[in-house]
């Protein structure tokens, strides 16, 4: 009885670090199309400054891969109502349960 209730406990602390890293990831796919769109210098340097803002708005995630898409044509400083969808992708690892691992993506589609 008593290792079961170990177990039980043990999961669900991993099912709460769970939902803390989805919602950290959402708060990071945000924070990187925002950074996308009030960047005023990013044209020189697009490919670290987004990552770099999803990044800084979820410190504790070491790993995230950013990407980014322009739904319509675009260049970088972007004017205002150029939409942007920005994919921010981590790979989940259990706690206590090794063999649980979930690569966990969120998409954040923001017009500037």
């Amino acid at each position: 009885m008593f290792p079961a209730l170990i177990a039980l406990m043990f999961g669900l602390i991993d099912a709460g670090r769970f939902i803390a890293t989805r919602t950290m990831l959402a708060q990071a796919a945000a924070a990187a199309g925002r950074t996308a769109c009030l960047s005023s210098t990013i044209a020189a340097n697009a490919a670290t400054a987004i990552p770099q803002g999803a990044s800084d708005a979820a410190p504790t995630l070491a790993g995230l891969t950013t990407t980014w898409v322009c739904t319509a044509a675009c260049s970088f400083p972007l004017t205002a109502g150029t939409p942007i969808r920005v994919t921010v992708t981590y790979s989940f690892v259990s706690g206590f349960y090794k063999s649980f691992t979930k690569t966990i993506a969120n998409t954040s589609l923001v017009t500037c």
